[in-house]
């Protein structure tokens, strides 16, 4: 999953919720690539898109997010995972599962935008 080219910022967003998928759409600046999936099938679908930077929420699909987010940090350690918590002390749980950052929902679009770019600066 590591990016295909270094000027290109690509960002993958697993969630169900219209609120983020929302936030997400329209906080990025132009030029970074948005796609979304709904849950781990969806990801498989766009695994081609080779993301620089995956966002996943924790209330994503039947499995949920930690364990996506935790087969992600585990499949593709190159690529940095930032996890939607529901409330800030559940930070443990974006620990545990690999990820390198989280927000804790409201989400609020300036923050996803700001923490997402610095997890690509790290990456670069």
């Amino acid at each position: 999953m590591a990016s295909q080219s270094s000027d290109v910022l690509r960002v993958l967003v697993v969630s169900d919720d219209p609120l983020v998928r929302e936030a997400a759409r329209f906080g990025f600046p132009e030029g970074v690539e948005v796609s979304f999936a709904q849950d781990a099938r969806g990801v498989r679908a766009v695994r081609g898109s080779e993301p620089s930077v995956v966002v996943v929420d924790m209330r994503t699909g039947n499995a949920g997010g930690y364990a996506l987010a935790k087969d992600i940090a585990e499949s593709s350690p190159r690529v940095p995972v930032l996890i939607l918590l529901e409330r800030n002390q559940d930070r443990w749980l974006a620990q545990t599962a690999g990820a390198a950052s989280h927000c804790t929902k409201p989400l609020r679009p300036g923050e996803l935008v700001r923490q997402v770019m610095a997890l690509a600066q790290v990456r670069s």
